[in-house]
């Protein structure tokens, strides 16, 4: 084990000699010690003994980098986030995901569409509205999918929109309870008709209503006094309304 500070001395034949012999001896080493050498140089290697790594000074010489354990040739952990994609090998092929399927402990493969679809357990062009596709439990198709059997739904929030005004138009898209709190009688314009859509009204005041509906008995109700609900439903032709309660105080 040596290290050296790589100045050789003014000084006699034999000390000179000695002091050479020390600088490769060094050099043959590594700089080997079980402590850091007092004097280091930029690139300057050393055999860390004490923790069993090989170590190299780092181009500005103040600090070391770890290469690889002295006593296994392992290489030294990588630290955290120091490798850029750009270190990283090359995908060779388009469209492929990195992965292994040929059995555990192996390495990194490239895997192609078809290959990912398999141990992923869906078919080629699935998506959310295809019901051929789409098998999972608990499966839901998205908007403008059909879906058939059983549904179970633990709980529905719709949403609700106030008017304090004499008018308002109900428009669907902004809810499907509507609450009328003017001071006085409010002129409800309905929604164009559509198929399968519903909507409440919650009329704290009395209500008239602008466009065509067919009322439960015939005619629009007389409501009493504090709060009426209305319901309606449409066929996609016309809105059926009926007077769901009143006098709700």
């Amino acid at each position: 084990m040596a290290t050296h500070d790589y100045v050789i001395a003014n000084q006699s034949g034999a000390n000179t000699r000695s002091d050479l012999n020390n600088v490769f001896q060094a050099i043959v080493s590594q700089n080997s010690s079980g402590s850091e050498p007092s004097t280091t140089y930029a690139y300057m290697l050393w055999a860390d003994t004490g923790n069993d790594l090989l170590k190299v000074r780092n181009a500005a010489d103040n600090a070391w980098i770890n290469l690889y354990t002295l006593s296994t040739g392992a290489v030294s952990a990588v630290a955290d986030d120091s490798i850029t994609y750009a270190k990283i090998q090359n995908v060779v092929n388009d469209e492929r995901i990195l992965g292994r399927v040929s059995g555990a402990d192996g390495v990194i493969e490239e895997l192609t569409k078809a290959q990912v679809l398999t141990f992923a357990n869906v078919e080629d062009g699935a998506d959310a509205t295809d019901a051929t596709n789409v098998s999972a439990a608990g499966a839901l198709m998205k908007t403008g999918g059909t879906m058939t059997g059983d549904l179970v739904l633990d709980e529905i929030t719709e949403t609700e929109a106030t008017s304090s005004g004499t008018t308002y138009t109900v428009d669907l898209a902004n809810g499907t309870i509507f609450d009328l709190t003017s001071g006085s009688t409010c002129t409800v314009t309905m929604p164009s008709a559509e198929a399968g859509k519903s909507f409440t009204i919650i009329a704290a005041v009395p209500a008239a209503w602008s466009g065509t509906i067919k009322w439960s008995g015939g005619a629009a109700p007389t409501t009493g006094s504090g709060i009426t609900i209305f319901s309606f439903v449409s066929d996609g032709t016309n809105w059926y309304g009926m007077q769901a309660g009143t006098g709700f105080a």
